[in-house]
């Protein structure tokens, strides 16, 4: 009599398997988390800095001063940035931020027609990441420093 061995896997070696993943993906998962969150609020920074840099051409071109705010919109916090002819009507560029970060500034003008942004030092921040943005002398110079928390 010729016995055929069966080829494949039994039921008990797919649920262990499958078990093993899963424990895998629930470990990781909060990683994920955290990862993600530092991104976004890099990534919102980064939009910061580029706006900044979009504001200050306008006010050396345009002569006007453009005026920089944080605010909250439903709990989200943002930065708009106001330029002189709208500061009741008009254009507002607006960057949002993750809504588990914090902002530490209230608010600061880009000088008309030289772009000069005062000394300040710009706080951004999450559970884990804490990114400052200091404006040094100069026409809107800065040092970006990242710590994590």
């Amino acid at each position: 009599m010729i016995r055929r061995q069966k080829l494949g896997f039994t039921l008990l070696e797919t649920l262990v398997v499958l078990f093993i993943i899963s424990a895998l993906t629930l470990i990781s998962s909060p990683i994920h988390s955290i990862k993600t969150e530092d991104y976004e609020l890099r990534m919102a920074v980064y939009d910061f800095l580029s706006e900044i840099e979009q504001a200050q051409n306008y006010a050396v071109i345009t002569k006007k001063a453009v005026k920089v705010e944080k605010e909250t919109n439903q709990g989200q916090p943002l930065i708009s940035f106001r330029k002189e002819e709208s500061y009741t009507t008009g254009r507002i560029d607006r960057i949002y931020f993750p809504k588990s970060s914090q902002i530490y500034v209230d608010s600061f003008w880009i000088n008309g027609a030289t772009g000069y942004i005062q000394p300040e030092t710009l706080i951004f921040y999450n559970n884990s990441l804490r990114i400052s943005v200091k404006f040094q002398f100069g026409f809107g110079r800065y040092v970006l420093e990242e710590e994590k928390r």
